[in-house]
Order: structure tokens, then sequence, then C-alpha cells
């Protein structure tokens, strides 16, 4: 028969402090992680306008140059 073992008797430390904590701290930092890169990535991106003649073909059209 195998060695049984109650979760009492396999309780863990890990530098003094017990697994469970651990386990919990990186749940903790996962989460935070992914929470900060979904709130990155739903951030609408915001590029500079000046309106039609932003781009430096706009801006020579608007001055009135051939662009071809």
């Amino acid at each position: 028969m195998a060695p049984r073992a109650s979760c009492a008797d396999a309780a863990v430390r890990l530098f003094g402090v017990p697994y469970e904590f651990w386990s919990l701290a990186l749940f903790i930092v996962v989460a935070a992680a992914l929470i900060l890169l979904i709130i990155k990535l739903r951030k609408p991106i915001t590029h500079r306008h000046d309106g039609p003649a932003s781009s430096s073909a706009g801006t020579a059209l608007a001055r009135g140059a051939d662009v071809r």
C-alpha cells in the first residue's frame, strides 16, 4: 500500500512562509498583470490629428504643390 499523508502532514513552507500564501501572491501578481494589459489594450490609440492636412502629402496639397 502506498504511503499517505493528510493535508496537515503535507504542509510546505518556502522561506518560512506557508505555500498557500506564495500561491495567493502569485495569483494576485498574474491577475494584476492581466488587468493592466486589458486596460492598456482597451485604451484607444490617439494620434495627433490636425485635420485633413495633417499628413505631409496633405500639407503639400494644402500649399498647392503637385505630389504625384
